[in-house]
């Protein structure tokens, strides 16, 4: 019953995570959050950082005590990908040439270092995003405030790997919490208008997920007049933001269910299996200890035979009177004569 049941619950689940249910499970999380000062713990090392596909989010947001010394190193799938990096916050010290706080990014060959960009430690406000009412109706638009949108980018095209270097000094006794805020997008080098998953930014060239569209986030270069979150996009994109379905994870969740139903059919089984065998190593066990005990009670009566009850022995006739007690109780002593004997006498 339970061999033929196998395949159905198979299937069954195969269903269910091809489904809804299944796609939602393997969604992923849009943007990947990282700590600065948790990345950078350790003063003077270069940490790795690997994105992938997935773009991600870099804050700093703490009082440290003592400066902040950061080298990251971000690793893309393969040349085929690209680097765009959008300064949304950065609230440090301003000194002439950026000589004490500041961010700055570039590549490297090898172990050294081929090219390095320029310094930044101008004060940046955080982007909003503000909604205008027009003739059409409601559009939404980034405000960049005092910093335009070319000033806060920086795109990476040669390479798969970006460094990223950041310098923070303590606050002074009295002055703001130092902040930052970037936001790294993957994107795909070309692609094309009916590509599924990447749509083409009409500024920069770049294609980027098409869950990215209409985030509140510049995720193209050129700002939000030619980027993903121009108002013609919003309002004529395919996928809504926040869907972005993984086939190789799909299938690997497939496979891993149906590998994981089989394991519990089969230790289910196999608890099955041994229930019965211990059960039935019992049911011998209570056989044998019945045979020997019926063996023990043949050998008691073979060697100690039980005598007849006192009450058979009771209704039994008496015994005869012995030779002398007849003769002494006043009989005749001497046997009768022949004459007088009963046979003789029928002869006559």
């Amino acid at each position: 019953m339970e061999t033929k049941m196998a395949p159905q619950i198979v299937m069954f689940v195969l269903s269910v995570l091809i489904g809804s249910g299944g796609l939602s499970s393997v969604r992923l999380p849009v943007y990947k959050e990282h700590r600065i000062e948790a990345l950078c713990a350790a003063q003077g090392h270069k940490r790795s950082v690997s994105l992938g596909k997935q773009p991600a989010v870099f804050t700093f947001n703490s009082f440290n005590k003592r400066t902040l010394q950061c080298h990251l190193e971000l690793h893309l799938l393969s040349e085929e990908f690209g680097f765009y990096v959008f300064i949304d916050k950065l609230w440090v010290e301003k000194t002439p040439s950026c000589s004490g706080d500041f961010l700055q990014f570039g590549r490297d060959f090898a172990f050294l270092t081929s090219y390095k960009s320029k310094k930044y430690c101008d004060r940046i406000e955080p982007t909003t995003k503000v909604t205008l009412e027009t003739e059409d109706g409601a559009v939404s638009k980034i405000d960049f405030g005092s910093t335009s949108s070319s000033a806060r980018e920086y795109m990476e095209r040669n390479e798969k790997d970006m460094d990223i270097w950041i310098s923070i000094k303590p606050p002074a006794l009295g002055q703001e919490q130092k902040q930052l805020r970037l936001v790294v997008t993957p994107f795909k080098k070309s692609c094309s208008g009916s590509d599924a998953w990447w749509w083409p930014c009409k500024g920069s060239g770049q294609c980027v997920r098409r869950d990215l569209l209409c985030d509140g986030v510049l995720n193209c270069a050129g700002g939000d007049s030619v980027g993903d979150e121009q108002a013609d996009v919003c309002t004529t994109r395919v996928q809504p933001a926040g869907v972005y379905f993984n086939l190789p994870l799909l299938l690997i969740s497939v496979l891993g269910g149906v590998t994981g139903l089989i394991c519990v059919l089969c230790c289910a089984k196999l608890v099955m299996f041994c229930v019965k065998r211990k059960h039935q190593e019992e049911q011998s066990e209570e056989g044998d200890i019945a045979t020997e005990r019926l063996k023990s009670e043949d050998r008691e009566l073979f060697v100690n035979p039980s005598a007849p009850p006192e009450e058979e022995l009771c209704d039994l006739p008496e015994l005869p009177p012995s030779y002398m007690e007849a003769v002494m109780t006043g009989g005749n002593p001497n046997p009768p004569t022949y004459t007088d004997h009963s046979y003789n006498s029928s002869i006559k």
